[in-house]
């Protein structure tokens, strides 16, 4: 897929690993963790994830983030 935005509000993706393979509770931390990476609010962006690999406990994760109208 591909997306095109306005400069201002960029996009940035990004991967984590989170040391758990268990749905709910990346679900859970996951906000918390992806906030901690960028200069905004949650609120002031759009955001997903997919996950790249379940191994040894871990979760591996990409997640985009797009500023949302105003927060450039």
């Amino acid at each position: 897929m591909a997306v095109a935005l306005p400069g201002q509000h960029g996009g940035r993706r990004t991967c984590l690993t989170v040391p758990f393979a268990d749905q709910k509770r990346v679900d859970q931390v996951l906000p918390a963790e992806v906030e901690g990476t960028i200069p905004f609010d949650l609120e002031e962006v759009v955001w997903d994830h997919s996950v790249l690999s379940v191994a040894n406990g871990k979760s591996e994760l990409i997640v985009g983030v797009v500023a949302a109208r105003g927060a450039a």
